[in-house]
């Protein structure tokens, strides 16, 4: 797909599977899909299901807006299983990206402008010791698969 044009999707929050990730029914199938941005703690982590929990009371079973780069995947390698994308999601008129950081349930990821808006959110929970501030050092999911992966 050339141009960089964005789809969009609307449907149904049917699961949420940790802090980073739902199951939306769009037009009647699973699509699966990771928010971009972030990224949650892992579920067998400090926060892991806290970070699904504060997701979970957002999102499940709510109506959600996806904005991706692109269309999902398709084709026989997907035959039976849920199509996948990464994109910005808003359930219930708020961004999902922008209220796991400040609750404190997710880290941002890139490495973007330290002054665009999920970097100052970040600051902010890390300030307020908000969710997994609290702790002085919290592990990076990325980090702590690095670490459980040895």
């Amino acid at each position: 797909m050339a141009g960089g044009m964005a789809a969009t999707f609307t449907g149904t929050v049917t699961e949420v599977r940790d802090g980073d990730t739902l199951t939306v029914a769009v037009d009647g199938r699973p699509l699966t899909v990771s928010i971009a941005g972030i990224d949650a703690p892992e579920l067998r982590q400090p926060f892991g299901m806290q970070s699904r929990e504060s997701l979970n009371v957002l999102c499940l079973q709510r109506t959600a807006v996806i904005r991706s780069p692109g269309a999902p995947a398709s084709g026989a390698e997907n035959a039976g299983r849920a199509k996948a994308i990464k994109g910005s999601v808003a359930c219930a008129d708020e961004d999902v990206a922008s209220h796991q950081i400040r609750a404190g349930m997710a880290w941002v990821t890139g490495r973007g402008d330290r002054r665009a808006p999920l970097y100052l959110l970040e600051d902010e929970a890390q300030r307020a010791h908000a969710g997994l501030w609290i702790d002085k050092q919290p592990v990076p999911p990325w980090t702590w698969r690095r670490m459980k992966h040895r």
